[in-house]
């Protein structure tokens, strides 16, 4: 990666003005160039949250591809694993970040291990987990490789009282292996620092090895004997720590994501930090940042003055100069006062001059020129500057979305292929079936552009629904279908009855409106209402009578037709009784609203009778008297 700093570095056969100050600044080792760019995504949030939305643009679901595609059982149990105990969404997230900083990513899945103790002494062979042994029991040689913890064999010659007490045994250094551990939730993704990887690439191919110095920290807690450090570090790394050398990954055990390289500018395997690409705009912009905190530091609040207006006082020079002895005290005293307390009162022996000097910032600040540089940034980036904002128009996506798309195809492709590395790591070391996991293909400008036109393909059958409905998120179309037919059946079984009743309401209506109008229609003929015009005999006792519906009587019509039928049933009993009971309950099945109404009728006649009745035998009593 040493040439990937000296492109950036002013050399000395580039003599024209178009070099800027920031190449005069940049750093010329590897190390600080790679802190160059951490400090630079600190102090630049702008740049940072571009490239998060960059990365979060891409990572969209998990899909499984390839012809063994498995059953959904298993998948699911995949996708679970993947998802929830791996986090792998997050840490696609953090690798999207590792590249916006160093330009390279370095991730590496680390399958789960158990630590055994080996114990060959006397030509046997004994091995026993290190989890058998209590963390304040066991120590770790960094030099031998070996763990000093209580020996197991003297268990026998200890007495009764002393078995179970381990401290009692004697210490024995025992050497360990590591065995694969098919415990799922025991695997982690971690990020080698690219600070201390190192790149072996020959020039005419791209099988890159990877070769990891030993970071300060981590050797330090080895050496310390930090047991949480040891037992969660695989054996090859420990030996490193021991032989005090480099350690070399095995072929597929990282994973490197990086962009696009221009040759000559690394020839290394290195990817280029996308933020040493656009390092002159974010000096620039560091530049216009710092005059403007220098603006307001000194020219936003104005410098103020308070002088003796003495000109006029006519005051002897004597007592002038008496006076002036104490006058910057008292003035800072008093300002000092007035700060505490706005309300306060002062008094001066004379006048006072107050004058103002600055506050010229607002005039002065940057903001347009900073705007200017910051859009220069984004279009640097390729990412459009409405996406950013959230204020993206349906017109703008098909060109500006698909453009941005485009330019990072390889970003897609690289956290795919993250993606596909894990799971295979996953699925290998738990014997797992062999899926092919990749990620779904972003699709906003893809349907923008095509969903509707595949949609009506799909409705005049040109192509099948899958094809459309997979798009969002409906798996199974035919089920989806037949589950939407039972809907609507379920619908009509609950809307029918209903239904039912409501036409029955509106029967009865019309019913009534019609017998009204018919009633009506007699009165004007000078007839029997209750004939309803042309019914035969409506108002003689035996005659049949009409109860049909008018449509078009109102309230009054109705209560006047109830009137006559009430009447007609009194009559009827009387002459012979019950023999209006037919009549009432063919009413009642014809037309309710009617037949509650003369039944009303009927009932108060009967009762204004009674009452007559009661009466009268009252007055023949009262005369016998």
């Amino acid at each position: 990666m040493s040439n990937i700093s000296s492109t950036f570095m002013n050399g000395p056969k580039f003599g024209d003005p178009f070099i800027l100050p920031s190449t005069a600044s940049f750093p010329r080792d590897i190390k600080s160039t790679l802190d160059l760019c951490l400090y630079l995504w600190r102090i630049n949030r702008i740049y940072g949250a571009v490239t998060n939305r960059i990365v979060s643009y891409f990572i969209t679901e998990l899909e499984f591809t390839g012809d063994n595609k498995g059953n959904a059982d298993e998948k699911a149990s995949l996708n679970k694993m993947l998802v929830d105990k791996l986090q792998l969404f997050s840490k696609l997230q953090q690798a999207g970040v590792e590249w916006a900083i160093y330009g390279n990513a370095f991730m590496r899945c680390v399958e789960p291990f158990d630590r055994w103790l080996v114990d060959s002494r006397g030509g046997k062979f004994r091995t026993v987990s290190l989890s058998a042994f209590p963390e304040d029991l066991v120590t770790y040689n960094w030099e031998n490789m070996t763990y000093n913890v209580p020996d197991l064999t003297m268990y026998d010659k200890l007495s009764k009282d002393e078995r179970g007490d381990l401290t009692k045994l004697p210490k024995v250094d025992l050497e360990f292996k590591d065995k694969p551990s098919a415990a799922p939730d025991r695997f982690s993704i971690v990020f080698l620092d690219p600070r201390y990887v190192d790149l072996d690439q020959p020039h005419h191919s791209d099988d890159i090895e990877y070769v990891y110095r030993v970071p300060p920290s981590m050797e330090s807690r080895i050496k310390a004997n930090s047991l949480h450090e040891i037992n969660n570090t695989p054996r090859g790394l420990l030996k490193a720590v021991k032989d005090n050398k480099d350690f070399r990954f095995h072929k597929g055990e990282v994973y490197h994501l990086k962009g696009p390289t221009p040759a000559g500018v690394s020839e290394s395997g290195w990817g280029v930090p996308e933020i040493l690409l656009h390092y002159d705009a974010l000096y620039q912009l560091q530049v216009y940042r710092k005059a403007d905190y220098a603006i307001a530091q000194d020219f936003l609040t104005p410098l103020r003055i308070f002088s003796p207006n003495i000109g006029n006082s006519g005051t002897a020079d004597s007592n002038l100069l008496m006076l002036m002895s104490g006058w910057k005290s008292n003035m800072a005293a008093m300002i000092a006062k007035r700060r505490k307390d706005p309300t306060a009162m002062f008094a001066v022996p004379f006048p006072v001059n107050y004058q103002e000097a600055g506050a010229q910032g607002k005039s002065m600040v940057l903001k347009d020129v900073v705007e200017v540089y910051t859009d220069a940034l984004f279009d640097g980036l390729g990412f459009p500057r409405e996406l950013y904002r959230g204020s993206l128009n349906m017109e703008q996506i098909p060109t500006s979305i698909r453009m941005f798309e485009r330019q990072y195809e390889w970003l897609f492709c690289a956290l795919s292929g993250a993606a596909s590395h894990v799971a295979d790591v996953v699925q290998k070391a738990s014997d797992g079936v062999d899926l092919e996991v990749a990620l779904k293909r972003p699709s906003m400008a893809y349907n923008a552009e095509f969903m509707q036109l595949k949609m009506n393909l799909a409705a005049n059958r040109e192509i099948p629904r899958s094809e459309v409905y997979g798009d969002m998120g409906i798996k199974n179309p035919a089920a989806s279908m037949a589950a939407a037919v039972e809907e609507d059946n379920e619908a009509q079984r609950l809307i029918a009855p209903i239904s039912a009743n409501f036409e029955k309401e509106m029967t009865q209506g019309s019913m009534a409106d019609v017998a009204i109008a018919q009633a009506e229609q007699g009165m004007e003929g000078g007839g029997d209402p209750a004939a309803g015009g042309g019914g035969g005999g409506g108002g003689q006792p035996g005659g049949e009578q009409d109860f049909s519906v008018d449509t078009n009587a109102d309230p009054t019509m109705i209560q006047q037709r109830a009137d006559v039928i009430g009447a007609e049933w009194v009559q009827m009993h009387e002459q012979q009784p019950n023999s209006h009971v037919p009549a009432m309950r063919k009413a009642e099945a014809t037309n309710p609203t009617l037949y509650a109404a003369a039944k009303q009728v009927m009932e108060k006649i009967r009762s204004q009778g009674a009452s007559a009745g009661r009466a009268q035998a009252g007055q023949m009593l009262g005369g016998q008297q």
